[in-house]
């Protein structure tokens, strides 16, 4: 219980004496998060690593890593690159070749 009271009285000491409200928290550690991964990502490029990271990420997705799928179902890297292929092919035959289809209907009597 000594828990919960001490939350209480923190958290009212946030909002009522110093005005901070639950956007303002949230707000400060978005900033906060961005300002370390800005200096991270500075700091990778500057030694190097920074291709070094990609390409581990990008070898682990393509390894066992899922993806997300324009409906966000995981599927696996390879059925997805297969499907994107697949509809990348059709799009291009679809558009470079002209279907002109005719159909002739007998009369049956």
């Amino acid at each position: 219980m000594k828990t919960s009271k001490d939350y209480k009285v923190f958290k009212n000491l946030l909002h009522n004496e110093m005005c901070i409200t639950k956007e303002d928290i949230y707000k400060m550690v978005e900033e906060s998060v961005n300002h370390i991964v800005e200096r991270k990502v500075d700091e990778l490029i500057y030694n190097g690593k920074f291709q070094d990271v990609i390409l581990h990420k990008i070898t682990n997705i393509i390894n066992k890593g899922k993806i997300r799928d324009n409906f966000f179902n995981q599927i696996s890297f390879t059925d997805w690159m297969q499907n994107e292929v697949k509809n990348q092919i059709k799009n291009k035959v679809i558009d470079n070749i002209n279907f002109d289809i005719n159909v002739n209907v007998k009369n049956k009597e």
